[in-house]
This record gives structure tokens, C-alpha cells and sequence, in this order.
């Protein structure tokens, strides 16, 4: 017996579509874990900036944090 809906195209493992047909994000980044890329720079305030290695993001790591977060425009 097979679940109505519950299909291939009802979700799961497919990567979701984008418009203009560019290649939809990674996986990884869209759970938050970002790759950031080996040129970093460091600001004034001790901010670490780079972009990640996959989906081109900007990135942001505070010297108290220590971990990586997404910055820049969002949306």
C-alpha cells in the first residue's frame, strides 16, 4: 500500500528549485554550516570576515564567539 503524497516529488531528499536556474544552496549551508574560504580579513574591532567556500555567503566570527555566522544582507 503506498501513501498518497508521500512521493519523490512530496519532499524528502530533493533539492529545492530556484528561479533564473541557478544552482539551488548546499545542503550544509542551508543548515547553517557554512565553509569559510582561506582569505580572512580582520577588522578594527578583532572581527574575523570571509565568504564561504560553497555558497559565497558573507561570514562574520567574533573574537568571543569563535564560530562562524552568516552577515551581510540575508533574504
Amino acid at each position: 500500500m503506498r501513501l498518497a503524497g508521500l512521493g519523490a516529488r512530496a519532499g524528502g531528499d530533493a533539492e529545492p528549485q530556484t528561479e533564473g536556474g541557478a544552482e539551488p544552496m548546499p545542503a550544509d549551508c542551508r543548515a547553517g554550516r557554512h565553509l569559510p574560504a582561506r582569505r580572512v580579513t580582520v577588522d578594527a574591532n578583532g572581527a574575523a570576515h570571509a565568504r564561504c567556500r560553497r555558497c559565497g555567503c558573507e561570514l562574520t566570527r567574533l573574537p568571543a564567539i569563535r564560530r562562524w555566522y552568516r552577515s551581510g544582507v540575508l533574504g
